[in-house]
């Protein structure tokens, strides 16, 4: 192969192996495993890849440069021989846009050589100017002349004129890339010669500014014509320098027979398709420049960020990571309708403003998952605040207590930190993260007392002035001297974040906040005309904020504080382990699913390429983008070993294979995986979600209240009889048989063993007499107020609320109907059922004691509304053939 030939075959090949088309060329590049690929060596006979072919160029096994190209077009023929009839076509198309490439390449070199060895001249374009310019010798060779002549009347000076510059461009050869420019002046030879190719124009006008009254010298125009091409010549050097000034000189720009066009302030690339080389100044469509200096991330079509996987060691490790998803995970499979206020950013304009003048860090689930990902989290503290701090902003900024999504973001805190306590654990030492005040939630109860408070002459909320920083309600400023008589602001937001993001370690700190904004109040505004109202709300405020810190304290001190800090600080949480065969029957599920691409209309297996592991040969940089690689078979494996734990721990598997394929592969324009990918985590969602039940809240519990207990059977529901009128059957609770003969057995002593009386543990999952179960009620309601301190409409409320617990079917002695407690509390083995029918359980005791903590009413109708749903509640679930007596009846 002769040394031009050679050079020609190492262009072609650097080319089709470059970055140019590094998101077609990837799968060609090494050899690859023949085992991913059963029955090749049938189909195809001749393996190549373009590191073969290259070793076998280097090496001297081609003696024609046919031979070359035969085996370079090989390589993507084979691939297209054993791909097209599979659902694997997608590689068959990119062998084909490899063809493409590879002719145009092989065109271009070729082309290049040729002219480069038949003309010495370089490719690069000539610049001729289409007329010249004036200049001092030109004058006065002309005035010689006409001396000569002997033409007495002198010579003048040509006319002004402005001078046009004509450039016509000249390429030897198509280029993939635009050439250098070269600036010549050419002869007055050069200007008759014509071009008679089509190629393309470049043709600069120069328009010079007048000088003396509209007249040029010839001094003057040559001066400005060699001026205006050194200029031009610099700005072709830097383009982003390029600035017009008045009376300057214009540039316009034509190829072929467009229309001039002006030039921007930068020299900016014809709209051409095809890459602007390294160096040329021309920004390309993969990266640009912010008006910082600073590169933009590579963006996908929906603009979102694409960021490689991170070390382990620039995050949280990997073990960490996984705790964090999961939590995630099953937060938003436990709470599928209400985490979707959660999932993405407040976007609502009109009330953005509003929200971002008081939350200064929002958060939401859709961001979290992305750090999560992007491994930017440096500690499960870090992760813990971030999540604490959704559910935050939501409570600081919808104060009101008839906003349904304060009992929403109440919820998911008190299941987030039991999730995150759960999945933490599991970490060891390393699942340590600051925890919430264990009385959090009596906190919050005491908190909203206070929002519940009204003014007794507007009805507006008397706490509305201290709800937010006072600068809030001041612009967005303090006032000049708030800052000099007031030490430390304080407002109930704060106030409401730092409880809920872990910053107070005693109650004492949360007293001591809510009293400092009574105080703060009166410091600033007391002896001011203008603060004479904000004085007295803050006094009443003080009454009723200090009866409930009182209550709030005197809980602290007991001992069911001490057991509640006990129980805070352990586990609750029990997740039951997934069913080997509800995990392979999604996996199965999966499988069966076809997917059809939009563009091709080709339908293929959905899960063909997430089946089996990444072949590393194959891919060789996947292991840079992907520290966790997954596929189905490993996870079917580890599902019949029995290893997935929680649901969770599946659900986080599946999700890494579509995630891995998404972060690889929209790196390289592989836009038919990434819709595979989406498609696939999609429909695995679906079927997850419906293939994996959630329990009931009750039935997450601790280990050591399961409901499974053999003592506990059956509760024999008898009845006097029939009912008949206003006479209502009563109703009796009688153990099971199994349970009366357990019972018996714990008080009798075992032969042998001295008759000593021993505290017996009461039986689990038993029903326990009514009085100790209204108790029971009574007891989660630590700040209960007493009937005198009662707003006006509150006191008729309680009024109306004694006179109903007087009817006959209601009387605490001898009640005909159990209304006054949950049904669940009484008859332990109804929860399931009875969750199942009522979505929001009510009783008369949880009435009353809402009513009297005062965080939730705000009129009587809430209080009608709660009464009506208990009995409601009991028509509901009764009416299907469970009937024990006649709810129906039950007048109120």
């Amino acid at each position: 192969m002769k040394p031009q030939e050679q050079d020609i075959a190492r262009a072609v090949l650097k080319n089709i192996k470059g970055e140019r088309y590094k998101d077609w060329n990837y799968l060609f590049l090494t050899p690859f495993d023949l085992s991913q690929v059963p029955g090749y060596l049938e189909i195809v006979g001749k393996p190549l890849d373009l590191q073969t072919v290259t070793q076998n160029f280097e090496d001297g096994a081609y003696g024609e440069l046919a031979e070359l190209w035969s085996d370079i077009k090989q390589t993507f023929e084979n691939a297209m021989k054993y791909h097209s009839d599979r659902p694997t076509k997608w590689i068959a198309k990119m062998a084909k846009d490899m063809i493409k490439f590879f002719n145009k390449e092989r065109k271009n070199a070729e082309k290049g050589k040729l002219a480069s060895s038949s003309s010495p001249s370089t490719n690069k374009p000539k610049l001729k100017l289409g007329k010249q310019l004036p200049t001092a010798a030109n004058v006065a060779a002309a005035q010689a002349k006409a001396a000569a002549s002997g033409d007495s009347s002198g010579v003048s000076p040509p006319k002004p004129k402005k001078p046009k510059l004509k450039l016509k461009l000249k390429s030897g050869g198509d280029t993939a890339a635009p050439p250098d420019v070269a600036l010549s002046t050419p002869s007055s030879n050069d200007t008759s010669k014509s071009n008679k190719s089509n190629k393309p124009k470049i043709r600069l006008k120069l328009k010079a500014s007048n000088v003396d009254g509209g007249r040029n010298t010839p001094d003057t125009a040559a001066s400005a014509a060699a001026s205006t091409t050194s200029q031009s010549a610099s700005e072709a050097s830097k383009p982003a320098s390029n600035k017009s000034s008045k009376g300057g000189t214009k540039i316009s720009l034509k190829i072929g027979n467009s229309r001039g066009k002006e030039l921007p302030k930068g020299v900016a690339q014809p709209p051409t398709g095809k890459t602007p080389p390294p160096g040329s100044g021309i920004p390309s469509a993969s990266t640009s420049t912010t008006k910082t200096g600073q590169k933009r991330k590579r963006t996908s079509k929906k603009g979102a960020s694409i960021a490689k996987d991170s070390p382990d060691g620039e995050g949280l490790p990997t073990p960490q990571l996984q705790a964090c998803a999961k939590v995630l995970n099953a937060l938003k499979r436990r709470h599928q309708k209400d985490i979707s206020w959660f999932l993405s950013p407040v976007s609502d304009k009109s009330m953005i403003q509003d929200y971002r003048s008081k939350i200064k860090h929002p958060m939401d689930i859709g961001k979290m998952t992305s750090k999560v990902e992007n491994k930017s989290y440096k500690s499960l503290a870090d992760f813990s605040l971030d999540l604490r701090r959704i559910f935050s902003n939501c409570l600081c900024y919808n104060t009101s207590v008839k906003d349904h999504l304060r009992s929403v973001a109440l919820e998911l805190i008190e299941n987030s930190e039991e999730l995150m306590g759960f999945f933490f654990a599991q970490l060891g030492g390393n699942g340590s993260y600051p925890r919430l005040l264990y009385c959090w939630k009596t906190c919050m109860e005491a908190l909203g007392t206070v929002f519940n408070l009204t003014n007794p002459t507007d009805g507006q909320p008397t706490c509305l002035y201290f709800l937010h920083p006072v600068k809030v309600y001041c612009g967005g400023q303090f006032p000049e001297d708030y800052l000099d008589l007031v030490k430390k602001p304080m407002d109930f937001q704060t106030v409401t974040s730092n409880l809920l993001e872990g910053r107070y370690k005693a109650v004492a700190d949360f007293a001591s906040d809510c009293k400092l904004i009574v105080q703060n109040c009166n410091t600033y505004y007391s002896g001011r005309e203008d603060g004479r109202v904000f004085v007295e709300q803050a006094n009443r405020l003080e009454t009723v904020m200090n009866q409930q810190l009182e209550q709030l304290m005197r809980y602290d001190k007991s001992t069911k504080a001490n057991s509640d800090r006990i129980k805070a600080s352990n586990v609750r949480l029990s997740i039951p382990r997934p069913p080997v065969t509800t995990l392979t029957g999604i996996l199965d599920d999966l499988r069966a699913l076809n997917y059809t691409d939009k563009g091709t209309k080709i339908t293929e297996a959905a899960m063909g390429p997430f089946e089996k592991p990444i072949s590393v040969s194959a891919f060789p940089d996947y292991p840079q983008h992907v520290s966790e690689p997954m596929d189905l078979q490993t996870v079917e494996r580890k599902a019949k070993g029995n290893i997935y734990a929680t649901p969770e721990d599946f659900e986080y598997d599946l999700n890494l294979i579509f995630r891995n394929c998404e972060r690889y592969n929209s790196q390289r324009n592989g836009e038919h995986l990434v819709s595979m990918a989406k498609f696939g985590a999609k429909h695995f969602r679906r079927l997850f979600f419906a293939k994996i039940a959630m329990p009931p809240p009750d039935a997450y519990v601790a280990p050591q209240q399961s409901l499974m207990d053999p003592a506990a059977k059956k509760q024999k529901l008898e009845t006097d009889g029939p009912s008949s009128g206003k006479t209502a059957p009563r109703i009796s609770i009688t153990l099971s048989a199994a349970a009366a003969s357990a019972a018996a057995r714990s008080k009798s002593p075992k032969p042998g063993q001295p008759t000593q009386k021993k505290p017996t543990s009461p039986i689990k999952n038993q029903p326990v007499p009514l009085h100790i179960a209204i108790a029971r009620v009574k007891e989660q309601f630590h700040l209960r107020r007493p009937v005198k301190s009662l707003q006006s409409w509150e006191a008729d409320c309680a009024r109306y609320f004694k006179e109903l617990l007087r009817h006959p079917w209601l009387s605490a002695a001898r009640p005909q109907f159990i209304f006054h407690v949950p049904v669940t509390m009484l008859f332990p083995d109804l929860r399931e059922a009875y969750a199942a029918k009522i979505r929001k359980p009510m009783d008369l005791t949880t009435v009353e004691c809402t009513l009297l903590a005062g965080n939730r009413y705000t009129s009587p109708e809430d209080l009608i509304e709660d009464v009506a749903l208990t009995f409601s509640n009991a028509i509901r679930f009764n009416k299907d053939g469970r009937d024990i007596g006649d709810p129906l009846s039950c007048a109120y």
